[in-house]
């Protein structure tokens, strides 16, 4: 079994959330093949199947340069409602149970 212990995966509702705490880097999120938009994760399983890989860990924070991700940990912790970080960390276990082999 192999398993590629560094993926990311933010829905468009996240970065969404995220531009409106005032992240301006957000949008370069976008079209990067991490979304969980059906065309996002057809490409992405194919990938994985194409290399070998089972399982993937996936990561919500947005890549970026050390500040910038300092920035969103920050954000995380300090500015993120209840609710919200409870969307955020559900939104990965519902993919999983839609696409469940």
């Amino acid at each position: 079994m192999r398993t590629d212990v560094h993926a990311h995966l933010w829905s468009e509702g996240y970065l969404r959330l995220l531009e409106s705490y005032g992240r301006q880097d957000a949008a370069a999120h976008r079209g990067l093949g991490a979304g969980d938009s059906t065309a996002d994760l057809a490409a992405r399983f194919a990938m994985n199947d194409a290399a070998g890989i089972d399982h993937q860990i996936l990561s919500v924070s947005p890549q970026g340069p050390s500040p910038q991700l300092r920035r969103a940990v920050g954000f995380l912790r300090e500015a993120l409602p209840p609710e919200h970080a409870e969307e955020v960390l559900t939104a990965g276990a519902r993919l999983i149970r839609r696409h469940e082999t």
